[in-house]
């Protein structure tokens, strides 16, 4: 059984089938654009789980039906006990995703790799300079040591295992050409990413560096193609995008139906994005916490905020937006851009009734 045949089988049951789990919140870069707030990072050990906590949690995800894990933070590779909980994972039958700036391998963590492969290391990318690398992550020569990490890779043959995620700001949209050109040239997948928001302390990270739908459209759909396929194959199914997956309104995605998020205090909530509601699984049994509680959280938050709207299909609006009373006063903003968006999506030919 491949793995969209056990995601879809998970979707039947609403097992517990993927779960992002944040190690720590710790990293060693300092983006503009993060929603982690630099106090968390910089006490970030004071803020996350034991290793012995971490495999209690893992044991009772793989107990009630848990299939994948995706370790992220923060920086997940700054863990000094990365490698004893990676190697716990994997010896326990679980596949793992490891989301990662690139630059902090070393030759044990190379090793653990090619040992246990992971099915994805997925790598953020941040421009195509050092000087825009500089800019976005407020580290000198981070784009060295991105590069680095990608050569170590290559070097130790992990890059059918690598796809280069970038994140799309005004500030690097520019580059995106570049890195498009590497990725090819070395036979890396690449996907991109402009979902942006707010910060913990309320930083309007939005509105400061995301493009406009224009740019969108044009520096981005345009040329990679698998969004460009996205957005066409959301366009024909427009006509039931609201309710794709179960009944509540607002939760158009897979969180709380097949995937959550553990921060790295051992809080389960339902997507990295939806800081309401959390429920610490360290006292709470992880099977009642999913079969019963999630639910519960889930209905209360049904809305019709956005049910009927028929521009959903191309919206990145989502429950971590309109049901949390602060993000609210954003939806104006958030229905404009999608209007914008489709208008060009509309006039530059990728979608359309033909």
């Amino acid at each position: 059984m491949n793995y969209a045949q056990l995601r879809n089988k998970a979707i039947k049951k609403r097992n517990p089938f993927c779960g992002g789990f944040e190690l720590t919140y710790k990293c060693n870069f300092n983006c503009i654009h993060c929603y982690v707030d630099s106090e968390y990072k910089k006490n970030g050990k004071e803020n996350e789980l034991s290793k012995e906590e971490i495999i209690k949690i893992v044991k009772a995800i793989k107990l009630n039906g848990g299939a994948v894990l995706t370790l992220t933070g923060g920086e997940c590779l700054l863990r000094e006990d990365f490698i004893e909980i990676y190697r716990y994972i994997k010896k326990n039958g679980l596949i793992v995703d490891v989301f990662t700036n690139g630059t902090n391998f070393t030759n044990k963590i190379i090793d653990i790799f090619q040992k246990y492969p992971p099915r994805i290391i997925d790598i953020s990318c941040y421009g195509f300079s050092d000087k825009t690398y500089k800019k976005v992550t407020k580290v000198k020569n981070s784009f060295y040591e991105f590069k680095k990490g990608i050569k170590l890779l290559k070097k130790n043959d992990l890059l059918c295992n690598t796809r280069i995620k970038y994140f799309i700001l005004k500030q690097n949209v520019d580059e995106l050409d570049k890195c498009k050109k590497y990725c090819k040239t070395n036979n890396i997948n690449l996907t991109t990413d402009y979902s942006l928001h707010n910060s913990f302390n309320g930083k309007d990270i939005k509105n400061l560096y995301q493009i406009s739908p224009k740019e969108l459209v044009d520096k981005v759909i345009k040329k990679i193609d698998s969004v460009k396929q996205f957005y066409q194959k959301s366009y024909k199914k427009r006509k039931h995008s609201c309710n794709r997956f179960h009944d509540y309104s607002l939760w158009r995605c897979l969180a709380g139906l097949i995937s959550y998020t553990i921060t790295p205090k051992g809080k389960l909530k339902l997507c990295s994005q939806y800081n309401k509601n959390e429920i610490d699984i360290n006292s709470n049994n992880f099977g009642h916490v999913w079969d019963d509680m999630i639910p519960k959280i889930m209905k209360k938050s049904n809305s019709d905020i956005c049910k009927n709207c028929k521009n959903n299909w191309a919206c990145k609006s989502c429950a971590a937006w309109t049901d949390v009373p602060e993000k609210r006063k954003n939806l104006e903003n958030i229905c404009e851009y999608t209007k914008n968006l489709i208008k060009y999506l509309k006039e530059y030919n990728i979608v359309g009734d033909k």
